[in-house]
């Protein structure tokens, strides 16, 4: 029998007001499970909010791009000459 399933036992209720149960351990017990219960309950929003987000800060036009297309973007490195190009007009105008 699982912890789990002992705690939710019908006969947990019965031998928690029977008084044999240790009373500074079962209050910190039922804190835990709550605190437990919140951190299910914040990872469920949490997926949630991921799922329906999943595609809301893509711009459309790279989402007309084929996958292929962007992958390759993701994980290619420029070359030296871009990287020159790219200071050369970006870095050197911010100054």
């Amino acid at each position: 029998m699982g912890v789990v399933s002992g705690i939710f036992d019908a006969s947990w209720w019965s031998w928690l007001t029977s008084g044999t149960y240790d009373h500074h351990s079962t209050p910190f017990s039922i804190v835990l499970l709550g605190a437990i219960y919140g951190l299910f309950k914040a990872l469920r929003v949490d997926i949630t909010k991921k799922e329906t987000n999943n595609f809301n800060n893509m711009p459309l036009s790279d989402l007309s791009k084929p996958w292929q297309e962007r992958l390759s973007a993701i994980i290619t490195l420029p070359s030296k000459k871009d990287g020159k190009k790219f200071q050369n007009e970006v870095v050197l105008k911010s100054f």
